[in-house]
């Protein structure tokens, strides 16, 4: 009896324990939180949209300086480069103005070599420029330092004037990847004018500001390998390069009244062909740009 009383309480202990068991697992099953795989889909896997990234397009800028007594051979080799390519605003207004434009393809780069070399063109900048909005980026720029009257030429001949405050002018190029063709970039190049700033802070929040001269501007289609060559037909009146050696004669200055008034020297007019394509500081040369495009959308 002793033996079978020893018996029966170990069925009851464990009739307890698994009846215990029993409920708390039922409990945990019930108040139990999802796991932290619960309700997550697909799509939830997916990378994060970081947003839509412009699509970039490369191009590299080529600046030569010509001698202006070549302005003539440069002129006939511009001849050998499309123009029906570029869609000019104001065709007789850019030319009255003295500005050349050609286009052309990598196949064409051999005659550039040669046009670089009749004229004497010497390469003297070479940058990356990376267009990935519409705000546009300069190819080149010069310096305006003090408030200056500036000139120009309307479609019709018709001479233009305004005075303008220190500032830059510069050629603006603005780039865009045309739609549903892929590799192919719609380009705009035009002359600009932005404001002087007399802090840093005020140049970076004037740097998107900026008058546009239209008559200037022409578009084109390009991909990679393409390039346009952007070039003036010069000043009258350019001063000769001053040969190597010489030096000015020492001369007993002359008496104030032996000057006739009409031979006091003026500067040149100041025209816009003369800001964009002349150095200041080199008058006997002009700058000749090639804009060579790397890449669209890459």
């Amino acid at each position: 009896m002793k033996y079978m009383g020893r018996i029966l309480f170990l069925i009851l202990v464990l009739v307890i324990v698994c009846f215990v068991g029993f409920c708390g697992c039922r409990k945990a099953e019930q108040t139990a939180g999802p796991t932290s795989i619960d309700h997550i889909k697909l799509k939830d896997l997916e990378p994060v949209d970081s947003g839509n990234l412009p699509p970039q397009i490369r191009f590299r800028i080529f600046r030569l300086e010509v001698p202006t007594d070549q302005i003539a051979t440069l002129q006939q080799g511009f001849s050998q480069f499309d123009t029906a390519q570029l869609s000019f605003a104001e065709r007789r207004a850019f030319q009255a103005n003295g500005f050349l434009a050609g286009f052309g393809t990598n196949e064409h780069i051999g005659r550039l070599s040669v046009l670089f070399e009749r004229v004497q063109a010497r390469r003297k900048e070479t940058r990356n420029l990376l267009v990935y909005d519409d705000a546009g980026d300069d190819i080149s720029v010069t310096m305006l330092n003090s408030k200056e009257e500036v000139s120009w030429k309307r479609a019709g001949g018709k001479v233009a004037k305004d005075v303008f405050s220190a500032g830059r002018f510069s050629w603006m190029l603005k780039a865009a990847p045309v739609p549903d063709i892929r590799g192919v970039a719609q380009v705009r190049i035009l002359p600009v004018y932005r404001m002087g700033a007399d802090s840093f802070l005020t140049y970076l929040a004037r740097m998107r500001s900026y008058a546009p001269f239209d008559f200037g501007a022409f578009d084109v289609r390009m991909n990679s390998g393409d390039f346009i060559l952007l070039g003036s037909l010069g000043e009258p009146e350019t001063p000769a390069k001053p040969a190597a050696g010489d030096q000015p004669q020492a001369a007993d200055p002359p008496n104030a009244g032996d000057i006739p008034a009409e031979a006091d020297e003026q500067p040149p007019e100041l025209t816009l062909n003369r800001l964009l394509f002349y150095p200041p500081d080199k008058p006997w040369v002009i700058n000749l740009y090639m804009i060579l495009c790397m890449g669209v959308g890459d």
